[in-house]
């Protein structure tokens, strides 16, 4: 389904540059490129996050993309997805000692600093365990967005999302990115 949506954006670009030459013909083209863009939007399934965003008009595009149990970290989503994976942001969720969690946003391609995490957070902090990940975030492995947590837990994003005019984070549910 993503790879047709790219092939919607190509063409419906293209058609727009078309218009200007203003055709009939590129016109019924485009809005049956436009209708087909609107029907995949409006069947796209609202997740916890987008609903979020939307309450606070905050704009996003949702991608989804194909998924199985042995491929749900980010790497895989940026592959399904045809997208650097240095733009795709994974989710690891930490806690102290005290069991005070902690969510770190890096890329696909990265690993959380634990000297750094450490650092930051001015303690040792180690990866929450996945039987733990549902019940203190709401999510499941391969869907845990830093976006509608069961609580508000600091949130720390690797500085490289600076260099990118657009990241994509999890939308809340596997197979699908923000």
């Amino acid at each position: 389904v993503s790879s047709l949506l790219y092939k919607i954006d190509f063409l419906f670009e293209k058609t727009q540059m078309d218009l200007l030459n203003s055709s009939k013909l590129k016109k019924a083209v485009h809005l049956d490129f436009l209708a087909l863009a609107i029907h995949y939007e409006i069947s796209m399934e609202k997740t916890n996050v987008m609903r979020i965003l939307d309450s606070k008009n905050l704009p996003y595009t949702a991608l989804s993309y194909q998924w199985d149990e042995s491929h749900l970290d980010a790497q895989s989503a940026a592959e399904q997805l045809q997208v650097p994976p240095e733009c795709v942001f994974k989710t690891i969720v930490m806690q102290d000692a005290a069991n005070t969690v902690f969510v770190f946003c890096v890329p696909a391609t990265a690993e959380v600093s634990m000297k750094k995490a450490k650092n930051l957070v001015g303690r040792k902090v180690n990866p929450l365990k996945l039987t733990a990940l549902q019940s203190v975030t709401g999510y499941m492995r391969g869907g845990c967005s830093p976006i509608g947590m069961k609580k508000a837990f600091p949130v720390y994003i690797d500085e490289t999302a600076l260099l990118y005019d657009c990241i994509y984070l999890s939308a809340g549910k596997r197979g699908m990115q923000i």
